[in-house]
């Protein structure tokens, strides 16, 4: 379900929904939330956080299929279908995680006009967010790509965090950036050199680190 505060503001105001607003919980980086298959008796709200969404596909290959952040309700196609869930959802960093039961979100859904309205927006923007995804794909050089991702996870941090430490450590290796950005593992590493010249990123023993988050940010804006 697409990113939107609403949600936030919804659950966080005890008089839309009856005082009753779940459990929030907090969960480690690299932590299972739930996993492809199993019974969708809860969906989850991401208050702070990132977390990734894969498939197991029937050759066995595990494939990413997007990285949800902060306002996403996770976990809801399959609610509201009454199905297993899809994915395996699993978290990248230190995640909090508003977690909402599946029957008292259905009875809100059906209940509570202005919920069902949005989460009616919201899927009509998630479509919207997945073609302009693939055109982009297909237009933007593999080096944009890369940085545009980028600035995404950097903007999903606070902004006292971002002035705490000069430089972004990336929550995902290379195979999960390249399946991302969809290139080579060994285009990726060509890219990552690029930025190594350019100065934009470092390496530390494996873990890829932006070395100046504020000038990738700055050429977005440019």
């Amino acid at each position: 379900m697409s990113q939107s505060p609403f949600f936030s503001s919804f659950f966080g105001d005890s008089k839309n929904h009856g005082g009753l607003k779940g459990s929030v919980r907090t969960f480690p980086a690299h932590t299972q939330i739930y996993q492809q298959g199993q019974t969708a008796d809860v969906l989850y709200l991401i208050e702070r956080g990132l977390v990734k969404l894969t498939r197991l596909a029937a050759n066995g290959r595990e494939v990413i299929a997007g990285i949800r952040r902060r306002h996403w309700l996770i976990g809801t196609t399959a609610v509201l279908l009454r199905r297993e869930y899809t994915y395996t959802a699993t978290t990248l960093v230190r995640t909090s995680l508003l977690c909402i039961p599946a029957l008292y979100f259905l009875d809100l859904a059906k209940m509570n006009c202005q919920l069902s309205w949005q989460l009616n927006l919201s899927l009509s923007r998630e479509v919207i967010n997945l073609r302009k995804r693939l055109e982009a794909n297909s237009c933007m050089t593999a080096r944009d790509s890369l940085e545009c991702f980028l600035r995404e996870l950097i903007q999903e941090q606070e902004p006292d965090e971002l002035q705490k430490t000069p430089e972004y450590p990336v929550p995902l290796n290379n195979l999960e950036l390249a399946e991302i950005i969809a290139v080579t593992p060994e285009h990726l590493c060509r890219l990552l050199k690029e930025m190594e010249q350019d100065r934009l990123i470092r390496r530390d023993k494996g873990m890829l680190i932006v070395s100046d988050p504020t000038a990738l940010l700055r050429k977005m804006e440019s």
